[in-house]
């Protein structure tokens, strides 16, 4: 019993310690429901995301780490409002008019079609035949970007174009592991900004404040690299072991 007692009291101060020293503020404090919304759907698909990372061998807490930003911005009646009206002008007519954020992970139609490019294009490659990803079309055609919208839609496609991302981001900025702070800021802010950018100018937004986790708000931005960096140094202490 001591002994426990003496573990939780080293993880509260580890916790402390990050809260305070290297960020300066306790994000489920800041947060608060939003986040405490973001910990219920990230535990919900915790199995799932296991799942493919293992297949993958990529870390799942860096997984998680890397969205969690948008699943605390996530809404369901905004996404759903977001979704039923943007659908059909993006199947019909493409990412010209209209791509749009859909599920948890806020992913846009335009990433994955360059996911898809990619996984047609290497399918050598061994992740990509453990991802499960099937014969993805790339044709810019109503029936392909229908089938890109649902696969959107599910969450367990949205897991697995999360982890190609990863995977193309460590092939294209030649990143190690992803898990040092400068490697992953880069990964956190070409999620969020966008990786077809080159490396240079992603870095270039690595320490911008422009994310809100509320669409409505005009104050309140905060750095998306540096949210997604303090939950992987969260998940790292409270999954250690």
């Amino acid at each position: 019993m001591c002994a426990k007692r003496n573990y939780k009291s080293v993880l509260i101060i580890l916790m402390m310690l990050v809260q305070t020293t290297v960020f300066g503020y306790d994000l489920e404090m800041l947060f608060g429901k939003d986040y405490q919304d973001a910990n219920d759907v990230a535990a919900a698909m915790s199995s799932e995301l296991s799942k493919y990372a293992s297949r993958a061998g990529e870390d799942k807490r860096l997984l998680e780490a890397l969205v969690f930003p948008e699943l605390m911005r996530y809404n369901n009646i905004y996404d759903a409002i977001q979704t039923g009206s943007l659908v059909t002008l993006y199947t019909r007519f493409g990412r010209d008019y209209a791509d749009f954020s859909i599920g948890h992970f806020q992913m846009k139609p335009s990433f994955a079609e360059t996911i898809d490019v990619f996984i047609n294009h290497h399918r050598e490659l061994p992740w990509i035949k453990d991802l499960e990803t099937g014969i993805l079309k790339t044709d810019n055609d109503f029936q392909s970007r229908k089938e890109r919208v649902e696969r959107l839609r599910d969450e367990t496609w949205q897991i697995k174009y999360l982890i190609a991302f990863v995977k193309i981001c460590k092939l294209k900025f030649a990143l190690k592991n992803g898990t040092s702070e400068s490697d992953f800021r880069l990964l956190a802010t070409a999620y969020n900004s966008g990786f077809e950018k080159s490396p240079e100018e992603i870095k270039s937004y690595a320490f911008r404040k422009f994310f809100t986790i509320h669409s409505f708000e005009e104050d309140g931005k905060y750095n998306y690299s540096t949210l997604a960096w303090y939950r992987y140094q969260e998940l790292q202490l409270t999954r250690a072991w």
